[in-house]
């Protein structure tokens, strides 16, 4: 295993080395939930076409993910502020992958924002909130569906904050050492108009600890033989305020 300093961990070298086969549970929450009561519906205008157009996803998607979350969390207000289309293409060159265009589903447990990158990244809204909507562009999801864990699984030590580098950022990101604690749920043959909310960071956190900051989740392949269509996906990343935002944006 390689190691930058004490921050820093290759944790694909660590991937490829470790042999204490480390098993994760995987529970398929459409067999414990009534998912039309709890899971919420994601009903689009755009055809599936409609998704390969950045401008039919800001001017149209954008508006309904807001109405959504808005009706879902009773938040004031809600900013879309980046979206990703995935579709899993296993004959791409592995270091062609996050190239724009050719996103694919992520097999490594991960949490999209440390507090410090959250706090950079929201600087200048100073939301108290950042979440993301996934749903798939078409169901029902037979090839690496989405999990997300239990946060109250999850311990301060399993998670390894890493370094996101654009051209223009510096980000960060969580990983996560494997902990047979950890407790992940999946919506199996989920469709397109079921919707995942997962938490990517809550200010709240701050004066209440019992409230999960963030939402570990992973793409992972069904293991079971069945008829495998490759996953297409669309996931647009948000900031969620309460109370009142000319205060929030004030502060």
């Amino acid at each position: 295993m390689s190691t930058i300093d004490s921050n820093h961990v290759n944790l694909l070298d660590w991937f490829a080395e470790n042999t204490d086969n480390t098993r994760t549970l995987f529970s398929d929450l459409s067999q414990k939930w009534e998912l039309d009561k709890y899971n919420p519906a994601m009903q689009s205008s755009l055809r599936y076409d409609d998704f390969a157009s950045s401008e039919a996803i800001v001017l149209s998607y954008y508006n309904e993910v807001k109405a959504m979350l808005k009706s879902v969390t009773g938040a004031v207000d809600v900013l879309p502020f980046d979206f990703q289309v995935r579709r899993n293409d296993p004959s791409l060159a592995v270091n062609s992958r996050g190239a724009p265009g050719k996103a694919q589903p992520f097999s490594t447990v991960h949490g999209d924002q440390t507090a410090n990158a959250a706090k950079r990244r929201l600087f200048h809204f100073h939301p108290e909130y950042a979440d993301r909507v996934w749903k798939p562009l078409r169901g029902p999801v037979s090839d690496f569906p989405l999990a997300v864990c239990d946060y109250r699984t999850v311990q301060d030590d399993d998670r390894v904050p890493c370094d996101i580098i654009f051209p223009d950022y510096l980000g960060e990101t969580y990983n996560f050492w494997p902990n047979p604690q950890h407790r992940f749920y999946y919506i199996d043959g989920q469709q397109s108009n079921e919707a995942w909310l997962v938490k990517c960071f809550d200010s709240a956190t701050a004066t209440n600890p019992n409230i999960a900051q963030f939402a570990p989740h992973v793409a992972f392949p069904y293991l079971s033989a069945r008829p495998k269509i490759p996953r297409e996906s669309i996931e647009v990343r948000t900031f969620v305020f309460y109370g009142d935002k000319q205060e929030a944006e004030a502060e």
